[in-house]
C-alpha cells in the first residue's frame, strides 16, 4: 500500500485496510519535507491512484511497485498494490502444538534455503 500525505481520505482507507488485514502490512507514505527539499511539484506530476488493478496478482503488483523507487523519475502508483493471504503466526503456532517437531529436519530445511 502506498499513498502520500496530502490525500487524507485515501490514506485513511489504506491505514484501515492495513490494520484490518490479518498478518503483516506495510504502508509506504510519501511525505514531503519542505525544509530539506520541497517535492510537492515532483509528486503532483507523477502520482496516480491505481484503478482496475488486482493486488492479488503478484506479477502485476510487482510491476506497479517497481515502476518507481526513491531514485527514479517514473510514475508513482498510489493505493493497495499487493495483498498476500498467508497463515498468521497464531494459526501456524497452534498447528505445531498438534504434532511432534523434528528439529533436525527443520534445521536441515532452514540451512538448505540459505545455500
Amino acid at each position: 500500500m502506498r499513498d502520500r500525505d496530502l490525500s487524507h481520505d485515501v490514506l485513511k482507507k489504506l491505514y484501515a485496510e492495513a490494520i484490518a488485514h490479518r498478518g503483516f502490512s506495510v504502508v509506504d507514505t510519501l511525505q514531503v519535507c519542505v525544509t530539506f527539499r520541497n517535492l510537492y511539484e515532483f509528486y503532483n506530476e507523477r502520482v496516480y491512484e491505481v484503478e482496475g488493478h488486482d493486488p492479488r496478482d503478484e506479477a502485476q503488483a510487482l510491476a506497479k511497485i517497481r515502476a518507481w523507487d526513491y531514485r527514479s523519475d517514473g510514475p508513482v502508483a498510489l493505493g493497495t498494490l499487493s495483498v498476500r493471504e498467508r497463515p498468521v503466526f497464531g494459526e501456524q503456532f497452534a498447528e505445531y502444538g498438534r504434532r511432534e517437531i523434528d528439529l533436525d529436519a527443520g534445521l536441515a530445511a532452514a540451512f538448505a534455503e540459505l545455500t
